[in-house]
């Protein structure tokens, strides 16, 4: 599944299994060219819902892998700045 954001500081979600509370959730970025980022942690809202403000400063294609207590869990793809499908812009009459 990709999700797409704008360029800047964006709120990802994110939920393990079952709604397990009490874990050590983080992600491993790399951004869109490539370079990988500083892990982040992840910070629990409540009910085993997770989520990390982050700051998507470049247009492109971003992956991460997701660790639940430094267990690689799944991966998440990220479009940052891009056209999303089926949305349509609007263009001004010339």
């Amino acid at each position: 599944m990709v999700i797409y954001f704008d360029e800047g500081i964006n709120r990802v979600f994110y939920r393990p299994p079952n709604f397990g509370t009490g874990l050590t959730i983080a992600i491993q970025l790399w951004d869109a060219h490539l370079q990988k980022r500083p892990l982040r942690i992840f910070k629990e809202l409540e009910e085993g819902l997770y989520y990390l403000d982050y700051d998507f400063n470049q247009r492109g294609n971003w992956v991460g892998i997701v660790y639940e207590n430094g267990e690689k869990e799944t991966s998440q793809t990220f479009q940052i700045g891009m056209a999303r499908p089926g949305v349509i812009k609007n263009k001004l009459p010339k």
